[in-house]
């Protein structure tokens, strides 16, 4: 009963908003605002990738294979249009690999 009560709010607010938007869908600025939400979507999310990034990033010589990575992921999801299901995990599977314990910047150094 406690998990139908903290579900139904939910699934209430879900099916008011899509009984809602099946009046409102074809109207020009609602098409308007949907197209220009994934790209704002996609900015907001490499501006948060690149925020973490510039403070997980190693110094040195190491910095410049960290940067040289990021920018091999990202050129391959984009042009090989590889699915962020696929280069997650093998970001992972790389960073246990190369890294091995290795800490990063964010694990405690402060830096600059």
């Amino acid at each position: 009963m406690s998990l139908v009560s903290l579900i139904a709010p939910a699934v209430a607010i879900a099916i008011g908003l899509t009984a809602g938007y099946v009046f409102i869908r074809d109207a020009a600025i609602v098409r308007a605002a949907l197209a220009g939400a994934g790209p704002v979507a996609a900015g907001m999310t490499a501006g948060f990738a690149f925020s973490l990034a510039r403070q997980s990033v190693r110094r040195g010589r190491r910095g410049a294979i960290d940067y040289a990575f990021a920018v091999l992921v990202f050129s391959a999801s984009l042009f090989a249009g590889l699915s962020p299901l696929v280069v997650i995990p093998l970001g992972m599977v790389v960073g246990v690999l190369l890294l091995r314990g290795e800490s990063s910047r964010a694990s405690g150094d402060v830096g600059s």
